[in-house]
């Protein structure tokens, strides 16, 4: 993989092990991500193996129905059906959901930052951020109360500096005391 990597990208000419991990890092979040839309826009358990695949080779030239039945036969396993059934929960269970995906918050704090001219976002602003959907719409209700009361420090207290870092503080005591409440629920 890395050979045919090396023929169609310029690399480095003191290549070392770090661009080499880099690389392989790379394709394999890249591999991951394919594999995970591929199961969003194909995967129906009403429907069989044969059935998914002859219906995404059809639709996709870029799938290797070979490769892509050995995918959904995977699917498919109990082993990987429970891991689902286990992951599902997990995701029920979050008190405090986001919508800013495997992007970090800290990524996400430089992107606004360098939109924002270098100034970076408040810990209300990420708030605010990381749970309102591309759409416009909040994740819950919990955080359509949460954001409300953020917007409203943010007018009442947004023209003075001081002030900010108070809002700051006490977005921070805010989110932590609601994190110890969930922990000992």
């Amino acid at each position: 993989m890395y050979s045919l990597v090396k023929s169609k990208f310029v690399i480095h000419p003191n290549e070392t092990n770090e661009i080499k991990n880099w690389i392989f890092q790379s394709i394999g979040k890249k591999w991951r991500e394919w594999k995970g839309s591929l199961k969003a826009c194909a995967y129906d358990p009403s429907l069989t193996v044969d059935e998914i695949v002859a219906q995404q080779v059809k639709n996709d030239d870029r799938v290797n129905p070979t490769q892509f039945k050995e995918l959904v036969t995977r699917w498919f396993t109990p082993e990987f059906q429970s891991t689902c059934g286990v992951k599902r929960m997990s995701r029920s269970k979050m008190k405090e959901p986001h919508v800013s995906g495997t992007k970090s918050f800290a990524r996400l704090a430089h992107e606004m930052a360098t939109k924002n001219n270098g100034i970076h976002p408040t810990r209300g602003e990420m708030y605010i951020k990381t749970r309102t959907r591309k759409d416009g719409s909040i994740v819950d209700d919990n955080a359509t109360q949460v954001e409300a009361s953020l917007k409203k420090l943010q007018m009442t207290l947004q023209p003075h500096p001081t002030i900010q870092l108070i809002l700051q503080t006490m977005t921070t005591q805010k989110l932590k005391a609601r994190r110890k409440e969930d922990t000992f629920d």
